[in-house]
């Protein structure tokens, strides 16, 4: 089963966010994309708190999360995926509520 990606933008004019998409896509990659803009007010205060400051934040099972264009996490997820493409099921994808429980790095601009 593949990991769950989601792809929090903060649309097409944020060069990070089109980097990071890109990267995914380039990997064959599939990725869920949402908007911060429609983020409820209570999830964009948690990425806040969490110190996610910079789009893109990007949540995934396996990696956490993270925020603004980082090719060297993206790599890794790619490289899990590669490695592992008959590995046992990953957990649900963590819905922007978790995002407590997932590991800050720097982030988007909201």
């Amino acid at each position: 089963m593949a990991e769950n990606i989601t792809v929090w933008s903060a649309g097409a004019a944020c060069v990070q966010c089109t980097q990071t998409k890109r990267q995914f896509v380039k990997a064959g990659v599939d990725f869920t994309e949402r908007d911060l803009e429609d983020a409820p007010d209570d999830l964009r205060q948690r990425m806040k708190d969490e110190g996610f400051t910079s789009a893109p934040v990007v949540v995934t099972d396996a990696h956490g999360a993270w925020a603004g264009f980082n090719p060297g996490k993206i790599k890794e997820v790619v490289a899990s995926l590669t490695d592992s493409a008959s590995a046992s099921p990953t957990t649900a994808t963590p819905s922007i509520t978790q995002l407590s429980a997932a590991s800050p790095a720097h982030v988007p601009r909201m």
